[in-house]
């Protein structure tokens, strides 16, 4: 089985603050959770301005239901208020190398 990356690139809305994206984007967090095959997920924003959402997942399967099983989520309307509707883009792509780190991150 080959892991997945889903990589969702957005800009804010006008006038959301990067303390709102983050309360916001948060509340994906249970939920990703429970989902089968999410090994991990980060939440980056660029100099650009730009906000990636990065998501590894098990495989392509398990990837799109993810997709799937977000879009009828009862926080989907908060998350979207903060986005630029036409900013976003999202891909699911196979991971084609991976290297485990030397020590373990941990995250707070």
């Amino acid at each position: 089985m080959m892991k997945v990356v889903e990589i969702v690139s957005f800009e804010a809305a006008t006038g959301i603050s990067d303390a709102d994206m983050l309360a916001a984007m948060k509340r994906t967090e249970a939920f990703l959770h429970t989902q089968p095959g999410c090994l991990m997920a980060l939440l980056s924003k660029g100099e650009d301005g730009r906000w990636r959402e990065i998501v590894l997942w098990r495989d392509m399967e398990t990837a799109q239901a993810g997709s799937k099983a977000f879009e009828a989520q009862d926080f989907l309307p908060e998350v979207m208020a903060v986005i630029k509707a036409d900013s976003l883009t999202l891909h699911h792509e196979p991971v084609q190398w991976e290297m485990a780190a030397r020590e373990r991150l941990q995250w707070g």
